[in-house]
């Protein structure tokens, strides 16, 4: 009976403690939220531009409206974005991006429109399960 007990409770600080440097991961990661939104539109359009975009003009919508955090690793976002180039070149697609150092994002993934709705269940794999619906039915919407 004692040693369960001390297993509980070592169990519970064990989860406090991951629980707080979850905390100090989101805390030291992602930017203040009067900079979140500029430097989210500024790393996507840099990211399209590197990729042979001429001059996104980026649109997104977060899902859900906050990161994710696993484990100790660097706090996730997941996406729907539209991006139009000066040419009127148009990408739409799903991305992940991590928060890194408070300062920029990082795009970790990028699922184009046409893969989402070409392979539904092979982007699946590197999703999370519970965003799927909402990405699918982004993906089935025309482009904006």
């Amino acid at each position: 009976m004692v040693w369960i007990a001390a297993a509980s409770a070592t169990a519970a600080c064990g989860q406090n403690g991951i629980a707080e440097i979850q905390k100090s991961h989101i805390d030291g990661n992602v930017p203040e939220s009067t900079a979140f939104h500029a430097y989210l539109l500024r790393d996507v359009a840099a990211y399209f531009a590197a990729n042979g975009m001429s001059k996104p003009a980026i649109k997104y919508m977060l899902f859900p409206k906050g990161s994710t955090q696993s484990g100790v690793a660097l706090s996730k976002y997941y996406a729907w974005v539209s991006a139009v180039s000066d040419t009127a070149e148009v990408r739409v697609s799903a991305v992940r991006l991590a928060a890194i150092d408070r300062k920029t994002f990082e795009v970790t993934r990028f699922i184009r429109r046409e893969g989402i709705l070409a392979h539904p269940d092979a982007f699946a794999r590197v999703l999370p399960d519970a965003l799927l619906p909402a990405i699918r039915k982004s993906a089935a919407t025309p482009a904006q």
